[in-house]
C-alpha cells in the first residue's frame, strides 16, 4: 500500500555532484605527486582544476538555496563538497522520531 503523502527528496544539481567529486579526487592526486612522484607537469594541470572546483563548490554552497544547510561545510578544502552534499542529504531525510523504523 502506498502513501498518498510521500516526502519529496531533493537531488542536488549534477554540476554540484561533479564539482564535489572532482574536488575530492584531485586532492589525493596532488598529495601523491608532492610526496611520491614529484612530476612537474602534473600539478600544472591538476592544481588549477582542483582550485577551480573548490571555488565552484563554495559558490554552489552559498548561492544554491537548497544547498544552504551544508554551506559552511563547502569551505573545507578537498572534501568540503562531499561533506556539504552529505549534510544536505541528511537535512532532506524525513524525521524518524515518530516511531517508524
Amino acid at each position: 500500500m502506498t502513501s498518498l503523502h510521500q516526502p519529496r527528496t531533493y537531488q542536488p544539481p549534477q554540476a554540484v555532484r561533479i564539482a564535489a567529486l572532482t574536488e575530492a579526487l584531485t586532492l589525493p592526486v596532488l598529495l601523491a605527486n608532492s610526496f611520491l612522484l614529484e612530476a612537474e607537469s602534473l600539478p600544472a594541470v591538476v592544481g588549477p582544476l582542483h582550485g577551480m572546483t573548490y571555488v565552484l563548490v563554495v559558490m554552489f554552497g552559498f548561492l544554491v538555496r537548497h544547498l544552504r544547510p551544508g554551506r559552511w561545510y563547502a569551505l573545507v578544502p578537498g572534501i568540503g563538497g562531499t561533506l556539504m552534499l552529505r549534510r544536505v542529504a541528511r537535512a532532506a531525510r524525513p524525521d524518524r522520531r515518530d516511531g517508524a523504523s
